[in-house]
């Protein structure tokens, strides 16, 4: 009996002190060198319906908030002070069953939202009169229940690119610690990032850039019908429905084959793990990752993913992650930046992200709580602004290349390049040497087509690749 009763008192003291059975905490290092804990606001919305005070306790979305004592208020408006200040943030914790949230930061400003009976709209990144429109805003999305479904999370720039954080996932029951996001201690600033983007990204993708943020295309006016880059994938798209007429194209995923099959014409036939017929879709359709023709979602997946990544002409290209927005110039340039600088190389820079494991969702493997859940707010400090591009780690054993603007290759390898022959195009032989300069070479005045590389280093070490010229 006493030992029953001294498990009950420990039992009763550990909910006392670390909280209700089934939560955990979730701590934030305000990192941003600029912005007091009193300037920097969180709102943890629980399936639409709940908002997570500064206690860790579920309160409902209420209208009645939006002019209660201790509102917000911003050009003559008034809103709910649903968002939490960092520093009254003393026990924030993730309550017992979430389902599916987000948790939303802003830096500088309160979090303001339109709050109704049981719910909240959300911010619309291109609406120039959202009250969240000249502010620093970004979240992280996931999913938990307590004893019913694992903790799930990631960082996310489906939407937007709004600043730089990462998120450290901790449960010490199933050995699992991994981080997401960027790294507040790589030296990638809000100011940083933003010159980084404004240096590397091509016409079509600079219309998305904004003071407080970036969008990614499929917010991006710019790609929508009757927007300056429509067309962004039409020759792209017109090349391959050409190939794919003359020559049936089989890839494989996840355990399923697909055979695409063209007549000339502007519909091709789908046939394998699903059947149907597919239009060319539009840039808008491939950035959203709608439905191609309400084709199944498991063929528009990898499909639109490698449409993303630039590697939608080889299916030795699809579930090599070596090869991701390397091969082509038409490509999401925005998550191609975004995956460069992330930890781990994994961001989640467009719907279909996951595709071939390559978003920054980390899943643990039990639904008990976790230890922690930490996220790192980074840098906004000036003095960091830098335009240095990085590139993206090379994944392949020795060398990697990159096809960049003005049909200009660039390779990544550790050791100096000797020698690049140009061994064949479109699968006939061609054996054409190239000259080098500084680890790049130049295809420009070359005919259009699929190049099979053989690259040499003066270590000796020889890979052979494969690229395509537009």
């Amino acid at each position: 009996m006493k030992k029953h009763l001294s498990l009950l008192l420990v039992a009763l003291f550990s909910a006392a002190v670390f909280g209700q059975a089934g939560t955990f905490p979730v701590i934030f290092h305000n990192n941003t060198k600029v912005y007091a804990d009193s300037q920097i606001y969180v709102l943890f919305w629980v399936q639409n319906k709940y908002w997570v005070d500064k206690n860790g306790a579920l309160q409902p979305f209420q209208a009645a908030d939006v002019n209660a004592p201790g509102h917000y208020t911003k050009d003559g408006k008034n809103y709910a002070a649903v968002s939490v200040r960092l520093s009254d943030m003393v026990n924030f914790r993730c309550p017992t069953s979430v389902g599916g949230g987000r948790l939303y930061m802003s830096v500088g400003s309160p979090f303001l939202v339109n709050v109704s009976d049981g719910g909240f709209a959300l911010p619309d990144p291109q609406n120039p009169g959202d009250p969240m429109a000249d502010a620093y805003w970004d979240w992280y999305e996931m999913a938990y229940a307590y004893n019913a479904l694992q903790f799930g999370g990631n960082t996310t720039q489906v939407d937007i690119f709004g600043f730089p954080y990462s998120v450290k996932v901790c449960q010490s029951s199933t050995h699992f610690m991994d981080s997401c996001g960027i790294s507040t201690s790589s030296g990638w600033s809000m100011p940083r990032i933003m010159q980084l983007f404004k240096d590397s990204l091509s016409a079509p993708f600079q219309a998305s850039i904004k003071p407080t943020r970036v969008l990614a295309p499929q917010n991006s006016s710019q790609f929508y019908v009757g927007g300056a880059y429509a067309d962004y994938f039409k020759p792209l798209l017109d090349s391959l429905w050409t190939d794919w007429s003359a020559k049936p194209f089989t890839f494989k995923y996840g355990g399923s084959t697909w055979t695409i099959t063209g007549n000339g014409t502007d519909t091709v036939t789908v046939s394998g793990s699903n059947s149907g017929k597919m239009s060319k879709p539009t840039a808008r359709s491939i950035w959203a990752n709608n439905s191609f023709d309400q084709m199944s979602l498991n063929f528009v997946a990898p499909l639109s993913s490698a449409l993303c990544r630039g590697v939608a002409r080889d299916s030795s290209w699809y579930n090599n992650p070596s090869t991701y927005y390397h091969k082509s110039k038409t490509r999401s340039e925005f998550a191609d930046l975004l995956h460069r600088i992330s930890i781990h190389n994994k961001a989640y820079g467009f719907g279909f992200d996951d595709n071939n494991n390559q978003s920054s969702v980390l899943i643990v493997g039990s639904s008990q709580p976790l230890d922690s859940l930490v996220f790192d707010l980074g840098s906004f400090d000036p003095a960091t602004v830098g335009s240095v591009v990085p590139e993206q780690k090379s994944r392949a054993n020795s060398h990697a290349i990159r096809m960049g603007a003005h049909d200009i290759v660039t390779i990544q390898s550790a050791n100096p390049i000797e020698k690049v022959t140009l061994v064949s195009l479109n699968g006939k032989s061609l054996h054409k040497s190239v000259l080098v300069n500084n680890n790049a070479f130049s295809i420009a005045g070359l005919s259009a087509g699929t190049y099979c590389v053989r690259i040499t280093d003066k270590q000796g070490l020889t890979t052979t690749q494969k690229i395509w010229k537009e």
